[in-house]
């Protein structure tokens, strides 16, 4: 099975996604992943004209979605992810391709989120989706609701439902403050988790998703180990931290 992972960013946003970016490759390193950046492409696009045409900050989701777009044929599953990711174990349930979509739930069950998915089936990609996909503020409600419309003909897999034994996005932050390193994986006292996500949005500011202060130090060595660097040392991220303490009421 041919596999291509793909991480969109602008020039902003890069420390992050080569971060994700190492931190894929530190658990996938026979899976290259691509790293999208904005910038590098923008000239190509105004050529063959495909530049969205609903405002500058939707231009740039929609010239990711489109770029994406063009990358995905010749494979057979795509894995999409967003720059404030980081992986942090094998990602088998997204690679078994046991299914046409693949999602992730968001703290509230059957919201799924669009910063962390897969899919076997190009047209979805190519048809359905990334037309579609072209506002940054609505993109997650849209994904929602075309998941839910492909779904009625079409397998999806929730990759971190209740009987999954794992998370896959944000629905670990509520655990954020009592997390473990075992075996070279990192856990929740019930689950481990594979990707961590900060979600949040354009609105969140780019220093709060470059740690938590509700990591024990032990995780933050981990993560800079796996992602190469130091910046969840670095940047403690105590604004987010209370964000999260004020949230989950941890």
């Amino acid at each position: 099975m041919k596999i291509l992972p793909i991480v969109k960013t602008d020039v902003n946003m890069l420390p992050l996604a080569e971060r994700c970016k190492k931190s894929w490759d530190y658990f996938h390193p026979d899976i290259p992943m691509h790293l999208v950046q904005l910038e590098n492409w923008i000239g190509y696009m105004e050529e063959v004209k495909q530049l969205p045409k609903y405002g500058e900050a939707s231009m740039f989701v929609g010239l990711f979605y489109s770029i994406q777009k063009m990358m995905v044929d010749g494979y057979d599953l795509v894995v999409h992810l967003d720059a404030d990711t980081v992986i942090t174990g094998r990602c088998e349930e997204m690679l078994a391709g046991d299914y046409g979509v693949a999602v992730s739930n968001s703290p509230h069950d059957n919201f799924y989120n669009a910063g962390v998915w897969a899919t076997t089936d190009i047209k979805f990609i190519k048809d359905f989706y990334y037309p579609h996909l072209v506002c940054p503020i609505s993109d997650n409600y849209l994904f929602v609701d075309m998941v839910k419309h492909y779904k009625q003909q079409h397998k999806i897999k929730v990759l971190d439902d209740d009987n999954s034994g794992v998370w896959y996005n944000e629905r670990s932050r509520e655990w954020w403050n009592r997390l473990e390193i075992k075996d070279d994986k990192l856990f929740t006292p019930d689950r481990q988790i594979k990707i961590l996500h900060w979600a949040g949005g354009i609105a969140q500011p780019l220093k709060q998703r470059m740690s938590c202060s509700l990591f024990s130090d032990e995780v933050k060595l981990w993560l800079n180990k796996i992602t190469g660097g130091t910046t969840f040392t670095d940047y403690d991220g105590k604004e987010f931290g209370d964000f999260l303490t004020r949230t989950y009421r941890l």
